[in-house]
């Protein structure tokens, strides 16, 4: 078989554009048909390919059940004076260093130079390359695998994998524990496997905090600076605060700025103007083409991949004689089956005998874990005791256990107040009281969502990615989602819908004061995505926003300098909201 190769590249690159070129750009959905992401590609020969970003289905779901604790109020507690130390030097690099400047640009300073800013600003530097070399490892996951293509920077994934490497190595051999996301990684890495999962994982942190957070507090003080007024209200709120913390910055201090969280909320919905973005063209219908080239390409895999091939070439090539020789029978023993013939005589002979003892002692210390619902847990409990041989004693025990073994002690001390006498009675009412708790952490999570209006003007990400898992019908219209279909939700397009908010361009904080939002529709506030695939990261990442803010205007105020091109314009290389030009202030001590 031969090839030209500039008709294969041009046919290639054709395809791959035609693929990319394909996409919805508005949707309604429910969660049973999405998942995340459209990221099919897990990058070779890195420990970067396997983060909770880039996964999906039950590999995700575990993970996730395990990096959750991270983020929990207790260890986001733990971890607050690590940032409020942070925060301190950042008001004396301003105290020092600003003074005697016109102008500064007020990311370079949120990011002073280190190794991290300089392998941190290579991940999201853009060209045309990685462009394509993404484009094209997307669009054939397996054939860039085969190639080696990779998209992250050499040396950058060996400066992540040494500092993680390092920090694992020190940690343990000084047997030194800190209460931060790696531990949680240490804790509960088990292999090797595990371990390049910890890169992973601390890789995908670090990226996605590295931008964001500073993308945030940039536009958040560009607005503040565009708006005096709106930024002497939240300087007095600061104020007031504190005073009431003993001049302080308290985990409990933060959860009082109120006002600052409606800034932060509206901040990044705001100035994201990419509706001057031309489309995409494509020319010539590829559809017929990209079949065939598919055919071709699989078959000439499988010459090399397949023995059943291999042999079957092989068997051409020997003649009559050999063939004959192959047919004929051989007796010997199949060393490859010893081990079934073993296992089958061992259950011919041998019958299993049960340990009561063990199997009562594992039913009667079992507890509900982390993150398993009451469902789950009675579930377990019940077919514990179908080995334990309990009796009539089975219902009783169960039901004890069910109320002993809840991990929520709140919901066990209702349960043992309330004492109820039969199993069912327990079961229905630690279920109402989960749905309930869960109901009341949701309006939570609503609550913390809706406090940023600088996320609705600039959300770091302008797009969610996904891929329907099931037939979808859209309500109320004639449009029917097929199963494998990538989706795109255009964030951008829905923060400026003047059918969810009215001036959608106006900088406006009010909108998500505690009256507005009882008005707001939850999914059209997206700055951390929705739904299971929420940011897991959302609540550190707004916890960090305040306090750098809070650090800067209780003794700094913020003008526009007049480096700083307004309107802003967003720029178009790079994925991550960027002003072009840089955000330029004037910062003055109070």
């Amino acid at each position: 078989m031969a090839f030209s190769t500039g008709s294969f590249l041009l046919d290639l690159f054709g395809i791959v554009t035609a693929l990319i070129a394909v996409g919805f750009v508005y949707f309604k959905w429910s969660y049973q048909y999405w998942k995340r992401r459209n990221l099919p590609y897990l990058e070779p020969s890195i420990p970067f390919g396997s983060h909770l970003f880039n996964i999906g289905g039950k590999k995700w779901r575990n993970l996730r059940t395990k990096l959750t604790p991270t983020f929990t109020s207790g260890k986001l507690k733990s971890m607050f004076p690590i940032l409020v130390d942070c925060g301190i030097l950042l008001e004396k690099y301003f105290e020092e260093s600003i003074g005697g400047k016109e102008a500064v640009d007020i990311k370079d300073v949120l990011e002073p130079n280190s190794p991290f800013r300089e392998y941190g600003k290579k991940i999201f530097e853009d060209s045309k390359l990685v462009t394509l070399k993404m484009t094209f490892a997307m669009s054939f996951p397996n054939v860039a695998r085969a190639l080696g293509v990779t998209v992250t920077p050499k040396d950058v994934s060996q400066f992540f994998t040494k500092v993680v490497e390092d920090a694992v190595t020190y940690r343990e051999k000084n047997n030194y524990v800190r209460k931060d996301f790696l531990q949680l990684l240490i804790d509960i890495k088990n292999n090797k496997e595990q371990e390049n999962g910890s890169q992973a994982q601390s890789f995908v942190f670090f990226i996605a905090g590295f931008e964001t957070s500073s993308t945030t507090m940039t536009f958040a003080l560009f607005e503040l600076a565009t708006h005096p007024e709106i930024q002497k209200k939240v300087r007095e709120e600061i104020n007031t605060v504190l005073a009431k913390h003993n001049n302080q910055i308290t985990y409990d201090s933060l959860s009082d700025l109120k006002y600052m969280g409606q800034v932060i909320d509206e901040k990044m919905l705001k100035e994201m103007d990419f509706r001057d973005i031309p489309p995409m063209k494509v020319a010539g219908d590829f559809g017929e083409n990209w079949r065939f080239w598919r055919q071709r390409f699989q078959t000439s895999l499988r010459r090399y991949l397949e023995e059943t091939t291999q042999r079957a070439q092989s068997l051409t090539l020997i003649g009559e004689g050999g063939m004959w020789i192959f047919n004929t029978f051989t007796f010997a023993i199949d060393e490859t089956n010893k081990i079934k013939q073993l296992l089958e005589k061992f259950e011919a002979h041998f019958s299993p005998r049960k340990n009561l003892r063990y199997l009562r002692h594992k039913f009667l210390t079992c507890k509900q874990v982390e993150d398993e619902s009451i469902k789950q847990f009675i579930t377990e409990l019940k077919i514990l005791t179908l080995a334990c041989e309990l009796g009539e004693l089975r219902d009783s025990l169960v039901k004890d256990l069910l109320i002993c073994g809840l991990k929520s002690e709140p919901l066990r001390e209702k349960l043992l107040q309330d004492d109820p006498e039969i199993l069912d009675d327990a079961v229905k009412m630690c279920i109402n009281m989960e749905q309930t708790r869960e109901r009341n952490r949701e309006i939570t999570i609503i609550n913390e969502v809706n406090e940023i209006e600088t996320l609705r003007l600039y959300p770091p990400l302008p797009m969610l990615l996904r891929l329907c898992v099931e037939d979808y019908k859209v309500p109320g219209e004639d449009v029917v989602i097929e199963k494998g279909t990538r989706v795109i939700i255009p964030i951008c397009g829905i923060h400026y819908d003047e059918d969810y908010y009215k001036n959608p361009e106006v900088f406006d904080p009010e909108r998500f004061s505690e009256e507005n939002k009882k008005t707001l529709n939850r999914y059209t506030h997206l700055p951390f995505g929705e739904g299971p695939r929420i940011c897991i990261g959302e609540r550190f990442g707004l916890m960090q926003t305040k306090i750098g803010l809070t650090c800067i205007l209780r003794k700094f105020t913020v003008k526009l300098n007049e480096r700083t091109k307004v309107p802003l314009k967003m720029s178009r290389n790079t994925f991550i909201t960027t002003a072009e030009g840089g955000i330029w202030l004037d910062i003055k001590e109070l």
